[in-house]
């Protein structure tokens, strides 16, 4: 059985698959249950169906914060979908 820590180390790695025109992953030498992401100018998260939160209310400004506690086969669709629903330009 995986640990908590092996999950959230694979659920991270699965987020290297995002385009970083959409979301470019900030690495974090803690391996905490929150990834966080400078926004892409392609992000187009409400398109996606993926719910982030925006880092000011964090006292982040300019940065996104998504939940990755999850079994990584909701996170690998939560990247394909946010690569597959970018912003038209």
């Amino acid at each position: 059985s995986q640990s908590d820590s092996e999950a959230i180390a694979d659920a991270r790695a699965t987020l290297s698959g995002l385009d970083p025109d959409v979301l470019e992953l900030v690495n974090s030498d803690a391996n905490s249950m929150f990834a966080w992401f400078k926004a892409g100018p392609l992000l187009d998260n409400k398109a996606a169906k993926v719910h982030i939160l925006d880092g000011s209310i964090f006292g982040q400004p300019g940065m996104m914060r998504m939940n990755i506690a999850l079994p990584v086969s909701v996170v690998q669709d939560a990247v394909n979908r946010l690569n597959a629903n970018k912003k038209k330009v």
